[in-house]
């Protein structure tokens, strides 16, 4: 049985939809987790998107014998992405140029969002670099970062090398 985890919102905070095809003991299963809580308004249990919460979740699944899958790869802000500088107004312009980049190739509204994204916490966690220094053991410093705080799955991981490696074709220098 497969519980599909959709990040989404409940009254205004992030949250973890769980949807899956109605099994009793399924639903009772998903219940007895700490924090659970049914949602009419979305029509399915959740869990509020607290990112130690939702680990714990995956694995009480992974041990109840379930798999899950994430639908939306999306990840709301961590407390590390938090902690990230602003970007510099020549950081800005990188980023607002990069983006119109994707845009004229087309990229569907959904990818610039992403790439964008991950881009933007990139040249975030550069901190204070000059653009013209960034190099290729910057990008490889990043994605260490990001897996090593961020619990991407595999493929969010590969989004954000594809992110990246865009990046280089648009910003050279990489």
């Amino acid at each position: 049985m497969i519980v599909t985890l959709e990040p989404g919102h409940h009254n205004g905070e992030a949250c973890f939809a769980f949807r899956f095809k109605y099994d009793n003991a399924l639903k009772e299963y998903i219940k007895r987790f700490p924090g659970v809580a049914y949602s009419k308004k979305l029509g399915c249990y959740f869990i509020m998107n607290q990112l130690k919460s939702v680990e714990k979740f995956k694995q009480y699944l992974t041990a109840g014998g379930y798999t899950y899958y994430i639908k939306n790869t999306i990840v709301p802000k961590t407390e590390e992405q938090k902690h990230l500088p602003a970007l510099g107004p020549k950081k800005i312009i990188a980023h607002q140029k990069y983006l119109d980049f994707l845009a004229g190739k087309r990229y569907s509204t959904s990818t610039q969002k992403v790439y964008g994204g991950f881009v933007r916490d990139f040249l975030r966690f550069t901190k204070t670099k000059e653009l013209n220094a960034l190099d290729s053991n910057d990008v490889r410093l990043f994605i260490e970062w990001t897996v090593g705080n961020m619990s991407y799955s595999t493929s969010t991981h590969r989004q954000l090398v594809s992110a990246l490696r865009l990046f280089s074709v648009f910003y050279p220098r990489l």
